[in-house]
């Protein structure tokens, strides 16, 4: 993608967006009305596709994120819970060796 070939030189990609977008615009004003209105048209359908793709792509980064996370949580719980087990076999085996040492 242009925008993000724009962003890794160092220039401001919402500037650059702005331009882009008036190359366009200067563009569909050398149109007919009928054409210009169908470029625009076009335009639009093409725009909302980048969208609904970037979207997408978002969408399945947050995914693959949660599950990395939901991952990580259990495997923290499934540690807190062998600790917590050894701790209260360790507490009943100090215990029972207390009591038996009185």
């Amino acid at each position: 993608m242009a925008a993000k070939e724009a962003g890794a030189r160092g220039e401001n990609i919402h500037q650059w967006g702005l331009d882009q977008q008036d190359k366009v615009a200067e563009y569909a004003s050398t149109l007919s009305e009928p054409d210009a209105n169908l470029f625009w048209t076009l335009y639009g359908e093409e725009m909302q596709a980048a969208a609904n793709a970037i979207n997408d792509q978002t969408a399945a980064m947050n995914a693959q994120s949660a599950q990395i996370h939901l991952q990580a949580v259990q495997d923290s719980s499934n540690v807190a819970t062998w600790v917590s087990i050894i701790a209260f076999f360790a507490f009943i085996i100090f215990m029972i060796n207390l009591f038996k040492n009185n």
